[in-house]
């Protein structure tokens, strides 16, 4: 799972088999460690019972998640993306995008002029 942030926006990217994955599992973590001091930094996309999509940041962790009605809708489409903007307060907004890694179907406006990796 591919994370990107930008500005006030935060983008995962999910592969097939995640996609799969997380139908099953209902969540996928992933993690980067920075050194032995530190806490390892996490993100993740879990499928559980909220009202809308939210974003949620806790020790060192990010966390999605996704209503399962708006899941099921997004991984048995072809749509590409979820692209939702939650409130922050003082009328500020969190952009949160999933979307589906498959072979980079079309461009964000997200993406920068850098083609994309598989890091």
């Amino acid at each position: 799972m591919k994370l990107r942030f930008k500005d006030n926006s935060i983008r995962l990217r999910l592969s097939a088999d995640e996609v799969d994955l997380l139908e099953s599992e209902r969540i996928i973590q992933c993690e980067t460690s920075f050194g032995a001091a530190m806490e390892p930094f996490r993100y993740g996309i879990q499928i559980v019972n909220v009202v809308e999509i939210e974003a949620d940041l806790k020790s060192n962790t990010v966390l999605v998640s996704l209503p399962p009605h708006v899941f099921e809708k997004w991984a048995e489409s072809p749509q590409v993306g979820i692209d939702y903007r939650m409130g922050v307060g003082n009328g500020k907004f969190l952009r949160i995008l999933v979307e589906k890694d498959f072979a980079c179907l079309q461009k964000n406006d997200l993406d920068d002029d850098l083609p994309d990796d598989d890091a």
